[in-house]
C-alpha cells in the first residue's frame, strides 16, 4: 500500500497540516500508520467527514462505512472535474434521456428507452401511436425553457394517418372479443381497414409466394367496421 505524508494529505484534502494531523490523533482516518511523531496515510484513505457539520447527529456504526464510501466516490469525481464541454453535453443527454423515458413510462407512454433517444434526435418509430412521439418532444420543451424545438411531423413519413393512431391492432381486436366473443386476426384489421382507406404502415394482405391470402368473413367483416366506427376511425 502507498502511503502519503501529513502535509501531502492536507493540500489533497483541503485541509490544514495541524488539522489532519488532528484527525489521525482521533483515529478518524481509516489505515493511519504512525512512526513516532510522524503520521503515515494510505494514499486511497477517503476524506473524513466534517464532524463539526454533524454537531447532535449520532452516526450507527453501520452507517459510518457507508458515508466514507461516499466521501471516497465524491473525492474520485471531484479529481475529474472541472468537466470537457463535450463530457457535460454527453451526460446532460444521457440524463435527459433517461428523465424523459420514466416520466413517460409512468404515464403509459410505450416508447422504450432506446426509442425514447431516437425520438429525441428526430426520429419516428414504426408501429408506435402518434401521442407517444408528441408526448416525448413536449416533455422535453418544458424541462428546457430556454432551448427552442422544432418538429415538423410528416405522416406520411410515419406510415401512420390521424384515424389509424386513434386505435391499435390489439385495441380493435379486444373491443371485438369483447362486444362479439370471437376473435379478429391483423390480416382481417388491415383488410378492412384498406377498404375504408385507412393507410396501413405494414401490408398484411400481401402473401407469401404460393400462398393464397384468406378474405375477411362477412360476421368479422361487420364487428371490425363496428370497432372502427366505435374509434372513430370511419
Amino acid at each position: 500500500m502507498e502511503y502519503i505524508k501529513v502535509s501531502q494529505a492536507a493540500e489533497k484534502w483541503g485541509l490544514s497540516p495541524r488539522r489532519v494531523r488532528l484527525l489521525c490523533a482521533q483515529n478518524r482516518i481509516d489505515g493511519v500508520v504512525q512512526k513516532g511523531k510522524l503520521y503515515m496515510i494510505p494514499e486511497n484513505a477517503p476524506k473524513p467527514v466534517d464532524a463539526r457539520t454533524l454537531k447532535g447527529i449520532k452516526i450507527s456504526k453501520e452507517l459510518s462505512p457507508l458515508l466514507l464510501k461516499i466521501d471516497a466516490l465524491k473525492a474520485e469525481l471531484d479529481k475529474k472535474r472541472p468537466l470537457t464541454q463535450g463530457e457535460a453535453e454527453r451526460l446532460r443527454d444521457e440524463f435527459m434521456v433517461d428523465f424523459t423515458y420514466n416520466s413517460n413510462a409512468i404515464e403509459g407512454n410505450t416508447l422504450t428507452l432506446k426509442e425514447t433517444a431516437m425520438v429525441l434526435e428526430g426520429m419516428t418509430i414504426d408501429q408506435k401511436p402518434l401521442k407517444d412521439h408528441v408526448e416525448t418532444v413536449v416533455l422535453l420543451s418544458r424541462k428546457i425553457p430556454d432551448d427552442r424545438i422544432e418538429i415538423d411531423i410528416d405522416l406520411d413519413e410515419l406510415d401512420i394517418t390521424t384515424a389509424e393512431s386513434k386505435a391499435t391492432y390489439e385495441e380493435i381486436k379486444e373491443y371485438v372479443l369483447n362486444k362479439y366473443h370471437f376473435k379478429v386476426s391483423s390480416l382481417y384489421i388491415a383488410q378492412i381497414k384498406t377498404k375504408y382507406g385507412i393507410k396501413e404502415a405494414i401490408n398484411y394482405n400481401i402473401s407469401k409466394k404460393g400462398t393464397r391470402v384468406p378474405l375477411c368473413p362477412p360476421d368479422k367483416e361487420n364487428a371490425i367496421t363496428d370497432a372502427l366506427k366505435y374509434y372513430g376511425m370511419i
